[in-house]
């Protein structure tokens, strides 16, 4: 029998996600709400509507379909009634600017391994391949072994972006068939770690010090989100769990916060946190990336 995901959105030729071009397989429904949340089109597991004001046409479709009576004109301005919405979705389908659009698909695994092999040339030419992410992509580990199956079948690689804040048993689940793990360390302190994401930390890190142990290709992510997680004391508690784990960890990659997310939560009626107004410099990345340096053994590169 198939197995079915909700996927918000497939992504070919990017450069962040593991080694050369790749395709990302987003799938939605996140167990962390994390402060700084970049995807938050994917915490919800279900199909859902992002609403975008600012291309409303006025062409009032959406109102002749909504039997919710949600969707009305408040001083000429298109407004949306979440709590009355009974999500059918009617509104997106006929509007003809996209100013109402549907997050989410149920699509096969097969279907997705289709859409992968699109690319197929571009994973052979940069020794690229298939990134899944998410939301927490764990959370269906059934649905990730199965597509990733396919495609080691075909030579791709495979990569699996992920907070870890899951079971053992489903990262034991795909283990056999991911090439490259890239692991998020938010905060290495349990309780802070907790205030900014929801969560504790230890079975996240039970998970990597287990993974670290067992698999040759293991990096880690560092979001470094300002007056959160960026001080030398941060720092060095991130360096000292890495110098405990196993030699599986191969690099620390501090990732460049950024408020680019901020009209996601606009389109989900929900409120933005930010940390700052722009993105660090590449000096205090360095900085940063010094102080990890100083203290992590020396078979782990750090990289921004």
């Amino acid at each position: 029998m198939a197995r079915q995901a909700i996927i918000s959105q497939i992504t070919r030729c990017s450069l962040h996600d593991g080694p050369g071009i790749r395709t990302v397989v987003y799938l939605k429904g996140c167990n962390l709400r994390c402060l700084w949340c970049h995807n938050p089109e994917n915490q919800s597991a279900l199909v859902e509507l992002l609403d975008q004001p600012s291309r409303c046409i006025r062409c009032g479709r959406c109102l002749t379909v909504c039997s919710a009576g949600s969707r009305v004109f408040v001083d000429g301005q298109n407004a949306w009634d979440r709590e009355r919405c009974r999500q059918c979705l009617q509104c997106a389908a006929v509007c003809p600017n996209e100013a109402i659009v549907v997050c989410g698909q149920a699509m096969t695994e097969q279907t997705v391994y289709n859409e992968i092999l699109k690319d197929r040339d571009y994973y052979a030419a940069t020794g690229g391949g298939v990134t899944f992410s998410g939301g927490e992509c764990l959370l269906q580990p059934d649905f990730v072994r199965a597509t990733a199956s396919l495609c080691q079948a075909k030579s791709i690689h495979t990569a699996v972006e992920s907070a870890f804040s899951v079971p053992w048993s489903s990262v034991e689940c795909v283990l056999a068939v991911i090439d490259l793990f890239l692991i998020d360390i938010k905060h290495p302190d349990n309780a802070v770690h907790k205030q900014l994401t929801g969560k504790g930390n230890r079975q996240i890190l039970d998970n990597i010090s287990r993974l670290s142990r067992c698999h040759p290709a293991v990096n880690i992510r560092v979001p470094l989100i300002p007056t959160a997680n960026d001080s030398r004391d941060s720092l060095h508690g991130l360096a000292d769990i890495i110098n405990t784990c196993g030699r599986g960890i191969q690099t620390v990659e501090l990732l460049r916060y950024n408020n680019l997310a901020e009209g996601k939560y606009r389109a989900l009626g929900r409120p933005f946190h930010g940390f700052a107004d722009h993105p660090q410099v590449d000096a205090a990345l360095e900085a940063s990336a010094a102080i990890l340096r100083s203290r992590l053994r020396d078979d782990v590169r750090v990289l921004y």
